[in-house]
């Protein structure tokens, strides 16, 4: 059982986070950021993931984070912090967190959230094992810094995208690496430009009657996506089923959950259920506290409440698509 450090000190969000986490792993409590350094000094190598609540740092969140990083520099580290902070989030994904989760704390993204991180850094663990093994000097030294740029995007936040796996192991599974595949890459292509950014826009849809929220999400959006908006979820649905037939599957669709027909969770339900590759954002008003829950529970991502900031949207849609896509990539990469 893999264990998790939880450094929470409100007894609610900490119940919430224990109770979600409990089953699958074991989990430790530090009620104060000096508990966690201590923690953390006395037993460096025993966590596999820590879960930080900003609210307990002294200082400057952005230097917890790299304190923590400095004691523990391979761990998964995800925070957890108050919604509505863009910038705050950016620049703690910059300090060292793999990932964040913002309140409330609902079960289904807790647990998804954990899950991926730890599958990221299951990969790496294995790239390493399969270094030690190793007994040439010069692919061990190429093998290295491959698993050093696996670790320094997963310290980003990133993960690796679909094209850089195509670019080290064409085709290959985890238990198959072809060395001399990894060898012929590494003579002909700089690290450094993997590390640019991969020229891809990843595709979304929006859903939302109201034509002027219609157009101002499409608006937010198109500065890191490829946007089709649609009035009604009839059309949505029939046009992505099109982008499924020319084999161009949507990363992400923003669906308002006041649509008018059936229930918001029926609709994320169908799109989850005939699009399982996508990720889902809901737009909801104050009021419907019951309506969000039961979407999150029909397979929704993530949602975001009306009026919404325009760099939170895009922040949280930029997230969740590159999990989902980095997700693929390590399905496809450990043959599942």
């Amino acid at each position: 059982m893999e264990t998790v450090v939880l450094a929470c000190a409100n007894p609610s969000d900490t119940g919430v986070i224990r109770e979600t986490l409990a089953p699958e792993f074991e989990v430790i409590h530090c009620a104060t950021y000096d508990a966690l350094m201590a923690f953390l000094s006395r037993s460096p190598d025993e966590s596999d993931l820590i879960v930080v609540d900003s609210s307990i740092a002294p200082s400057e969140f952005t230097d917890c984070i790299g304190a923590i990083r400095k004691r523990c520099p391979m761990v998964v580290l995800i925070a957890l912090m108050d919604r509505g902070q863009p910038d705050a989030m950016v620049a703690s994904v910059k300090a060292g967190c793999t990932d964040i989760i913002t309140k409330p704390y609902f079960q289904s993204v807790v647990l998804v959230t954990v899950r991926h991180a730890l599958e990221q850094s299951h990969l790496v663990g294995h790239l390493h094992r399969q270094l030690a093994r190793v007994e040439s000097e010069s692919i061990r030294r190429r093998l290295t810094t491959f698993c050093d740029f696996l670790t320094q995007r997963r310290r980003e936040g990133f993960g690796v995208t679909p094209r850089e796996l195509q670019l080290f192991f064409p085709g290959a599974k985890a238990s198959e690496i072809p060395l001399d595949q990894v060898l012929e890459m590494m003579n002909s292509t700089s690290l450094s430009n993997l590390v640019a950014p991969v020229n891809y826009r990843p595709r979304a849809i929006v859903v939302e009657d109201e034509p002027a929220v219609r157009t101002l999400v499409t608006r937010v959006l198109s500065k890191e996506f490829q946007v089709a908006a649609y009035p009604n979820v009839e059309a949505a649905v029939a046009a992505l089923a099109v982008f499924r037939e020319q084999s161009d599957p949507v990363d992400l669709a923003v669906l308002d959950i006041g649509l008018p027909g059936r229930s918001g969770d029926d609709w994320v339900a169908q799109l989850k259920s005939e699009n399982p590759g996508i990720s889902i954002i809901v737009v909801t008003g104050f009021a419907e506290h019951r309506l969000i829950v039961k979407t999150l529970q029909s397979g929704a991502d993530d949602y975001i409440v009306k009026p919404f900031n325009n760099r939170d949207l895009l922040a949280k849609a930029t997230v969740h698509v590159q999990a989902r896509l980095t997700q693929r990539w390590v399905d496809r990469f450990l043959g599942r």
